[in-house]
């Protein structure tokens, strides 16, 4: 066994606390992890090729090699190293090639399950149904590139820069969570590490060996593969059709298996004339100024400043004042006048329009003509095909920065891109002395992205699909999404994207690159190792990249979500579209209120926090209802709740009958709580708030959420822990019982049944008496009222 053990006493107190508790354990000289004696893989695995049925509809090729185990090689770390080559992702790269070519969606290289014998090293590709049929071409690729390798000079520059950026990252290595770190402190003391090597992992002693890294280039060959092949329905030109598939044991899943031919294995084991393959240049993102600017500060502080107001965009800051990396994290939110999918009518337009329409219908007519007028220039399409259209430009972003990008996430940069309901967002966090070169290689693609046909057509390929295998997900998570759907104003599912997706086309896309960012209005926050006038200058970067107009206040999109009424006791029903899938699911939700309500919101938080763990001992442990039983808080815009998911083999019926019997149940065990028991579930709660951030990403993360929601109640948790202080548990039955208790009048509850086909459940009521089901979704969502929209708590 291993033990590690983290904690704010000394090291001779942990040790007094360690001793007492562990010596009593024998040492029966046991070897924790024996070598396998026995062969992982026999000779008939090896040079095979195995077709595999999915029940997703994708295309995916997974070569896999069997090498000694890595951990002694912890120095020189081949399998890493090979790694580095065959998933890179920028020029001369498998990836770069295989792209152009049109087969090739994603691919990723690294080393697999292992244990004290043997280690694989596996290659993904996701592909493209061309580059399914063209399976062979893209796995001779691959071996070609392993030709290149093998005959070509290693230059020292690639191992000088994985040696660096491994320094570089344990030296720079921000606070985990305890239980994290500690995790895999415990599994590291099992490793053939010296003991001065264990907190770096080996990372800070990296050598070169050029012996043993061809070496192991040497074990990486066709005869010694095994090769997955992963589709849905597979192509009759590659199996016979009398071919008898065989079916796995466990998950009942089909396949057969063949071999790559003779010639095949000559021909990849030959040298490459590949001219478009070649290795990785020098990293230009490569860190190069680490220094760390400190600042004497009492105290660290607590919320960002807006240090920057214009009528096209808002800039809040805080520099780094207790991490002291050379890290930073810029986020952008690009509200667009395209994606707003409500037209709201000034009162001063009214008050003309009023007087000139005599009778109800030419009011309406008059209004529809004006909102015509208004909407003309950005209003091409229905919302939801906007949202198609910038899904497809941030797909096809995303794709053509991929040659670029690759190379900063290797120098430990990252970036972001995502389309939402009212804009774009964008990240880019890491190194700080080369995040600005990628945020303005980011935004100049952004606004001169060329839409290029061929990719087009590979991106709507990869989102149809990826529409269709939605709803073949996991039961609980559709139940969820599910649910969130019919409580949010503006959303579209999968299936009604799918349905625009016929009529994408190149020229609407064109125009939906330059309406998009033709008027917006740009919030950013910029945190971490950056000045004051720095941030002020990167700012006015993103403005002059962008080159947009600026959105009016009126203009700028607010979110809502929709309410419930005072006694709602909806059921809304659905079937898994999975045949096969056995679980059946169900969203239990309670609507408490406004958000900004903070009295209640800490009511609510401490309820969740007090039944958190009894649901789960008696849903999951007691009743033994299914693997997945979770309560958590939900929050859609402005108002928030209570939410309760699981997942079960047992009729979606049978779960919401024993959530409303624990409601109902605990009610009671609530209501005779001492008052030392309130109090340390109190205190528990009030400590996770007011918990400090672990590190840079996570502070951003706190302020950005604040930003992005529109509150800027940057001292939330603050306030929550002061309200939560002061609640008795009176107060905190009647919220209970108002919110919560089914037999309430002012309750306000959902419910989303998602059956499996193998149920052929029929009824879903708990019980006929209040039960209103959702027989019209869309009638339903335009039954409820509109929340209002996010009000500042900080201005």
């Amino acid at each position: 066994m291993s033990l590690a053990v983290i904690g704010t006493e000394t090291l001779e107190e942990l040790t007094n606390l360690v001793v007492p508790l562990f010596s009593l354990i024998a040492n029966r000289g046991a070897n924790p992890r024996p070598k396998v004696q026995q062969p992982a893989r026999g000779p008939e695995q090896a040079q095979s090729l195995v077709f595999v049925k999915t029940v997703k509809d994708y295309h995916s090729l997974q070569i896999s090699w069997l090498l000694p185990d890595q951990a002694p090689l912890f120095l020189t770390r081949p399998a890493q190293y090979m790694a580095h080559f065959l998933g890179h992702e920028g020029p001369g790269s498998i990836c770069t090639y295989l792209k152009k070519k049109g087969w090739l969606l994603d691919i990723s290289a690294a080393p697999g399950k292992r244990n004290r014998s043997v280690q694989t090293l596996i290659v993904d590709a996701t592909l493209t149904r061309e580059g399914y049929l063209h399976y062979e071409d893209v796995l001779m690729t691959i071996f070609n590139y392993l030709s290149l390798l093998r005959t070509s000079p290693l230059e020292a520059y690639h191992h000088a820069e994985i040696k660096q950026m491994s320094a570089t990252s344990f030296r720079f290595r921000e606070k985990l969570q305890p239980h994290t770190y500690v995790r895999t402190l415990a599994l590291d003391l099992l490793e053939p590490l010296p003991t001065e090597q264990l907190l770096s992992n080996g990372t800070l002693a990296l050598e070169w060996d050029e012996d043993t890294i061809r070496e192991t280039l040497n074990m990486i060959r066709p005869e010694t593969c095994r090769v997955l092949i992963m589709a849905r329905d597979h192509d009759r030109a590659f199996i016979d059709k009398d071919v008898v598939w065989s079916t796995e044991r466990w998950y009942g899943t089909e396949y057969c298996v063949k071999r790559l031919s003779e010639d095949f294995v000559k021909q990849a084991n030959g040298p490459n004339e590949n001219t478009e393959l070649f290795l990785p240049r020098p990293n230009p993102y490569i860190p190069e100024d680490l220094t760390v600017i400190k600042l004497d500060t009492p105290a660290p502080a607590t919320l960002p400043q807006c240090i920057r107001i214009t009528s096209l965009s808002s800039l809040w800051y805080k520099k780094d004042d207790q991490f002291w990396v050379p890290k930073a994290q810029v986020k952008l939110n690009i509200r667009s006048y395209v994606n707003i999918s409500h037209c709201t009518i000034p009162f001063s337009i009214l008050t003309y329009i009023l007087p000139l329409a005599d009778h109800w219908h030419m009011l309406l007519l008059g209004m529809h003509l004006l909102v015509g007028k208004l909407m003309l220039p950005y209003s091409r399409k229905e919302p939801g095909a906007k949202m198609i259209d910038s899904r497809l430009l941030v797909d096809l972003l995303k794709d053509a920065l991929s040659e670029v990008t690759y190379d900063a996430q290797l120098a430990g940069l990252d970036y972001s891109v995502r389309n939402h309901s009212t804009g774009l967002q964008i990240s880019i966090s890491g190194y700080n002395d080369k995040l600005p070169v990628l945020l303005d290689t980011v935004l100049l693609k952004l606004k001169n992205l060329i839409v290029d046909p061929e990719r087009l057509n590979v991106m709507l390929e990869q989102l149809s699909r990826s529409y269709k295998n939605f709803y073949l997900g996991q039961p609980s998570n559709l139940s969820q999404h599910f649910t969130s759907y019919l409580l949010s104003s503006v959303f579209w599912t999968p299936e009604e994207k799918l349905a625009e997706l016929p009529y994408v086309n190149h020229d609407d896309l064109d125009r939906h690159k330059h309406d998009i960012l033709a008027k917006v209005y740009v919030e950013t926050l910029v945190t971490g190792n950056i000045g004051r006038e720095q941030a002020i200058v990167i700012m006015e970067s993103i403005e002059q990249r962008l080159g947009a107009r600026a959105l009016a206040p009126s203009e700028r999109p607010r979110e809502r979500s929709l309410l419930l009424p005072a006694g709602a006791n909806f059921v809304a029903s659905k079937i898994h579209a999975n045949p096969k899938e056995t679980n059946s699911a169900l969203t239990y939700y309670c609507q408490f209120g406004d958000i900004r309500d903070a009295r209640l919101r800490a009511a609510l938080e401490l309820i969740i926090h007090i039944i958190n763990e009894p649901a789960f001992t008696q849903l999951r442990t007691v009743e033994q209802l299914g693997y997945v039983v979770a309560t958590s808080m939900w929050t859609a815009a402005s108002s928030m709740g209570l939410g309760f998911k699981l997942q079960s083999l047992k009729p979606s019926s049978v779960l919401e009958q024993r959530v409303e019997a624990f409601i109902e149940t605990y009610r009671g065990t609530l209501a005779a709580f001492a008052q030392e028991e309130l109090d340390a579930k109190k205190e528990a709660l009030i400590m996770k708030l007011l918990e400090r951030a672990k590190n840079l990403k996570e502070e951003t993360s706190r302020f950005w959420y604040q930003i992005e929601t529109g509150y800027y109640d940057f001292f939330q948790n603050a306030t929550d822990a002061s309200a939560i202080e002061t609640l008795g548990l009176e107060e905190i039955l009647t919220v209970y019982d108002t919110f919560l208790m089914p037999k309430s009048k002012l309750r306000k509850k959902l419910s989303l049944h998602l059956a499996s086909q193998q149920l052929l459940q029929t009824d879903v009521s708990v019980s006929p008496e209040g039960i209103t089901p959702v027989h019209d979704e869309a009638v339903f969502k335009a039954s409820l009222s509109l929340s209002p929209a996010a009000l500042p708590v900080l201005s």
